[in-house]
């Protein structure tokens, strides 16, 4: 079979396809239904002030002093919970925290809150914590071109 200019494309593009098939049939179907289990090891119900979470929107975790982190929406507040689940404290607005709807924090402790745009808040913004809870950096999201 001779290929020319014309039927190159063509060629490629079925080539790739019989590349891509044979990937997928040896790839395990089993690995895609696998059960895992899970098992609650607490429910977090109230907050660092003893009120109870209201409009949970994101979870995140420390892996170094394993604190879990609950976004509490209905409040714009992020309760940190340590290792025995119990509420330790909260960072809100004290820490330029007004709007947060998720986070993560990193191995040298440094929190990065991602906040909404909302009546308290009005520019989308990330919000980068130390570990001491305090802002280093504000990060608009509006001046980053493309981002809506």
């Amino acid at each position: 079979m001779a290929v020319t200019g014309g039927n190159m494309g063509n060629f490629y593009q079925w080539r790739y396809g019989l590349v891509c098939l044979v990937f997928l049939s040896l790839a395990s179907p089993v690995s895609a239904f696998k059960q895992v289990e899970t098992k609650s090891i607490a429910q977090l119900t109230f907050d660092d002030g003893g009120e109870p979470l209201y409009y949970p929107a994101s979870v995140f975790f420390d892996p170094v002093q394993e604190d879990v982190y609950v976004v509490n929406g209905g409040n714009g507040r992020i309760v940190v919970y340590g290792p025995d689940y119990f509420p330790r404290w909260s960072i809100g607005a004290g820490r330029q925290v007004a709007a947060p709807r998720g986070g993560t924090v990193l191995p040298d402790g440094r929190v990065f809150a991602v906040q909404i745009s909302n009546k308290a808040n009005p520019t989308p913004k990330i919000t980068v914590l130390n570990g001491a809870f305090f802002p280093e950096l504000e990060i608009p999201l509006n001046d980053i071109p493309g981002v809506e």
